[in-house]
């Protein structure tokens, strides 16, 4: 049993360490997490390119198989996250005939459209659950001061709105504070969430929940329908 747990985490710190490659530091790079059920090897090297268009570069980590440890992100599925005053000043000006701004936003809902709609499979044990995929845009200045913009409540169209919205909050980065915000589409403002133990209590809100044969026999019957 010791040895098969040390063989297992000699195993895990391999992947990490390979993972760990892909993460990058300097003034024009941006950071992704993601999970590999959503973005695919070939889809990474297109996002870094895309990213090196616009200027910047794209520093990121496949969390497939790892436990999370963030509470505001409530897991989300992918992150999106700019540290660097440069890029986050691009953003938060709000300038829409910004060739550089325009190509910022292009990303940001590029890496949205990665998990709207969809759905993330995870398995505990013999059982398989099924939530719907979150995307998350973070803006942090440093470890005191952050803003996290949830996604999930909005279409397409919301969206785009709703980053261009995103400038209107710039004053909240001047306080040393970390909020979680929702966009309103009505009201057409991002909002800050209280996060209380209620909220935290909320868990994640699962679509299924099925045994791993049940799940395994429906990606069989995928791959050969005629069977």
């Amino acid at each position: 049993m010791a040895k098969d747990l040390k063989n297992y985490f000699a195993e895990q710190e391999k992947i990490m360490t390979e993972r760990r490659t892909k993460l990058k530091n300097g003034p024009n790079v941006i950071h992704l997490s993601y999970l590999s059920q959503h973005i695919s090897p070939l889809q990474l090297l297109e996002m870094e390119a895309e990213t090196e268009r616009l200027g910047f570069q794209l520093s990121s980590m496949d969390r497939s198989g790892t436990i999370q440890a963030s509470i505001s992100s409530l897991s989300a599925d992918l992150v999106l996250m700019l540290t660097e005053p440069g890029i986050i000043g691009v953003l938060m000006s709000g300038l829409l005939t910004n060739g550089i701004y325009d190509g910022l936003k292009m990303l940001i809902i590029s890496c949205w459209k990665k998990v709207y709609n969809k759905k993330t499979i995870s398995i505990i044990s013999n059982t398989v659950l099924e939530h719907p995929a979150k995307f998350h845009l973070v803006i942090k200045l440093d470890v005191d001061c952050s803003i996290e913009l949830e996604t999930e409540n909005l279409d397409a169209e919301q969206f785009g709105v709703a980053i261009d919205k995103i400038s209107d909050i710039a004053k909240d980065l001047n306080s040393k504070k970390r909020s979680l915000m929702l966009f309103d589409p009505l009201e057409l403002k991002w909002n800050p969430i209280k996060v209380d133990i209620d909220f935290l209590k909320q868990g994640q809100k699962l679509t299924r929940e099925i045994p791993l044969e049940e799940y395994l026999e429906e990606l069989r019957k995928k791959e050969n329908p005629e069977d």
